[in-house]
C-alpha cells in the first residue's frame, strides 16, 4: 500500500452504496489497521462516519494478528453500542475474548482462562444454548425483581391505609402473606425452563427502562387504587360501624384489616401470575408444575378465607370481638367482584399497555438509529465528488 494513500484516495464502492443496499464487505487485519490509522490521524469526524459504515458492513474480517483483533471488537462495540461476542480456540485469541462483552472458548487451553464460557463442543453450536440461556435469565431476573417490587408497594400502601386509623395487619395476616404466598411463589416463580426456539427477540439491556417501569408503576398504582375502593366498599355499607383500637395490637381484628387482608392476598397471587413471562424467552407459566401446585392452592385457600363456609373461630376470631368485624355474605361477594375486576386490569395493564409502551418506545429507537445511518451513508469523500480518484493507490492497495 503507498503509503500517500489514505481513505479519500481509495476508489472503494461502498463510500457512495446507500444503506439500503444488499450488500457487506470482507477485510484483511492490513487493510482494517490502514483504515485505523487513518482514523487517528485526521480529526475529521466524516472519517469516523468512514469507520462506523465499514463496521456495520463488514462480515469477513481475515488474516488478523492478536491485537488487530482486540482493536476491531472495541470498535465494534462502540458503533451505536453494540453487544458483541467473540469465540475463539487458541491463544491468539485471548485478547479479543477478554475485550468483547461476551466471550466463548471453544477449547478448554489457553483461551478458557480468559472467557467467561467455555464449550465442550470445538464448533460455534453452543451459541443458541448460550442466547438462549442469557435471556431466559435475564427475563427471569426482571420478572423477579417487578414482583418483589410489588409486595413492597401492595404491603407498604394496606400498612399504610390502616395506620391512618391505628390499626394493623393481624398475626395470622402477616403469616399468611408472608410464609403461604410471598415464599412459595417467588422461589418457583422462578422455576420456569428456557424456552425451546431463539427469536430475534430480546428483553430489555437496563433494569430502568420504559418497560420495567411502565410494567411497576402502572401495576403499583392500579393495587393502590384497589386497595382504596376496597375501603370505599367497606366505608360506604350500612352494617359498618368504625371500632377503635388506638393501640396497634396485631391480636386485634376488625372491618378495615379485614378487608384490606382480603383484597391483599388476591393481589401477591395474580402479580405474580402475570410477571410470569412466557415465550419467546421462557416456558409457559403452566409447564413449571411447581408454580402451577402452589398457585392453586393458594387460590383455593384465598377462596376459603374470603368466603369463610364454615365459619371457624380460626380464621375469624369471633370471641375477641363479639362478631363486630365479621362480613356479611352480600359484601364479601361485592369484594370479590371487586377483586375480579382488579385481576382484569391488572392482566390488561401488563399484557396490552405494557406492551404497547414498549413496542412504540423501541420503534422509536429503530427510526433514530436509521436516521443516523442513513446520514452516514450520506457522506461522499471529497475525491469521489470532485472525480480525483487517486486509481494507482487504489491499486497499491
Amino acid at each position: 500500500m503507498a503509503s500517500s494513500a489514505n481513505i479519500a484516495d481509495l476508489d472503494v464502492p461502498f463510500f457512495n452504496m446507500p444503506s439500503s443496499e444488499n450488500y457487506c464487505i470482507a477485510i484483511t487485519g492490513k487493510a482494517f489497521s490502514f483504515v485505523l490509522r487513518e482514523v487517528e490521524e485526521n480529526e475529521d469526524p466524516q472519517y469516523q462516519k468512514i469507520l462506523s459504515k465499514l463496521l456495520r458492513r463488514c462480515l469477513i474480517f481475515a488474516r488478523m494478528h492478536p491485537d488487530e483483533k482486540a482493536l476491531m471488537i472495541k470498535h465494534m462495540m462502540s458503533v451505536n453500542k453494540n453487544i458483541v461476542g467473540m469465540c475463539g480456540d487458541g491463544a491468539n485469541d485471548v485478547g479479543a475474548l477478554k475485550t468483547a462483552n461476551l466471550g466463548v472458548s471453544l477449547s478448554e487451553a489457553e483461551a478458557s482462562i480468559a472467557a467467561p464460557f467455555t464449550s465442550n463442543i470445538q464448533d460455534i453450536s453452543c451459541i443458541p444454548i448460550l442466547l438462549r440461556e442469557g435471556k431466559s435469565a435475564l427475563s427471569t431476573s426482571y420478572q423477579s425483581f417487578k414482583y418483589m417490587a410489588l409486595y413492597s408497594i401492595i404491603q407498604f400502601t394496606s400498612v399504610t391505609i390502616l395506620y391512618l386509623y391505628q390499626i394493623d395487619l393481624t398475626n395470622w395476616s402477616y403469616y399468611h402473606i408472608d410464609i403461604l404466598i410471598i415464599l412459595p411463589l417467588s422461589a418457583t416463580m422462578a422455576m420456569s425452563g428456557t424456552y425451546r426456539q431463539l427469536t430475534r427477540y430480546k428483553p430489555t439491556g437496563r433494569l430502568v427502562s420504559v418497560q420495567i417501569l411502565t410494567s411497576v408503576i402502572g401495576q403499583g398504582a392500579i393495587q393502590i387504587i384497589f386497595q382504596v375502593l376496597a375501603m370505599y366498599l367497606l366505608f360506604s355499607s350500612s352494617f359498618y360501624a368504625p371500632i377503635c383500637i388506638n393501640n396497634f395490637d396485631t391480636d386485634d381484628a376488625c372491618y378495615e384489616n379485614t378487608v384490606i387482608y382480603f383484597t391483599t392476598i388476591w393481589q401477591y397471587c395474580f402479580t405474580a401470575l402475570v410477571f410470569m413471562v412466557g415465550k419467546p424467552f421462557r416456558e409457559p407459566f403452566y409447564k413449571n408444575f411447581w408454580f402451577t401446585g402452589f398457585f392453586i392452592i393458594l387460590m383455593v385457600l384465598n377462596v376459603f378465607v374470603t368466603f369463610n363456609p364454615f365459619n371457624w373461630q380460626f380464621v375469624y376470631n369471633q370471641e375477641i370481638w363479639a362478631g363486630q368485624w365479621y362480613l356479611p355474605l352480600p359484601f364479601r361477594i361485592k369484594l370479590f367482584i371487586l377483586i375480579i375486576v382488579n385481576a382484569m386490569v391488572t392482566i390488561f395493564w401488563e399484557r396490552v399497555i405494557v406492551k404497547i409502551v414498549s413496542v412504540s418506545w423501541k420503534e422509536r429507537r429503530e427510526e433514530r438509529r436509521k436516521l443516523i445511518e442513513a446520514q452516514e451513508s450520506m457522506y461522499i469523500p471529497p475525491s469521489l465528488g470532485h472525480g480525483g480518484i487517486n486509481t494507482s493507490s487504489s491499486r497499491n492497495a
